[in-house]
């Protein structure tokens, strides 16, 4: 699933000085598992996360990579505007129905 458009839809959100910053692109990935798993906590996102090989796969994260934490998922949720998360995880779930647009 290619989710290069988060990176331009994204870009006015995140300052290119300071700490790093939490790959937009992983964000949403987690994010669409929480959606797809019913998770509902960002506490609950960041242990399934550390449990199963195949979602840090999936993020593109090594076995020995840090996990993000959970408030680092939810600062960066606070950080994003409403408008440009609700169109990026629509473009992103109607892209999981239809993997071919």
């Amino acid at each position: 699933m290619n989710l290069s458009f988060v990176y331009k839809e994204t870009a006015p959100v995140y300052a290119h000085t300071g700490s790093p910053r939490i790959d937009p692109v992983v964000f949403f990935k987690i994010l669409l598992v929480g959606y797809l798993e019913n998770i509902c906590t960002d506490r609950a996102l960041e242990r399934l996360f550390q449990l199963r090989l195949d979602l840090l796969y999936f993020i593109d994260h090594d076995i020995g990579d840090r996990v993000l934490d959970h408030s680092t998922i939810c600062k960066t949720r606070k950080r994003i505007p409403k408008e440009v998360f609700d169109k990026v995880f629509d473009h992103i779930l109607k892209l999981c129905l239809t993997p071919d647009s």
